[in-house]
């Protein structure tokens, strides 16, 4: 369900920011940003609302 994702050019990366499909739901979302929770060993997830 990811649209597109586009990370930053340092090194290692400060930021990553993933777009979902429109017809992404919130379980996807979640499912997402697990994922990522068991890949990081610092930082945070924020999950937004889709601007329209």
């Amino acid at each position: 369900m990811i649209d597109s994702a586009v990370m930053s050019a340092d090194l290692p990366p400060s930021g990553l920011g993933i777009n979902l499909k429109p017809e992404a739901t919130e379980d996807d979302a979640q499912r997402v940003a697990e994922c990522l929770r068991n890949a990081l060993t610092s930082g945070e997830i924020t999950i937004s609302r889709p601007t329209r």
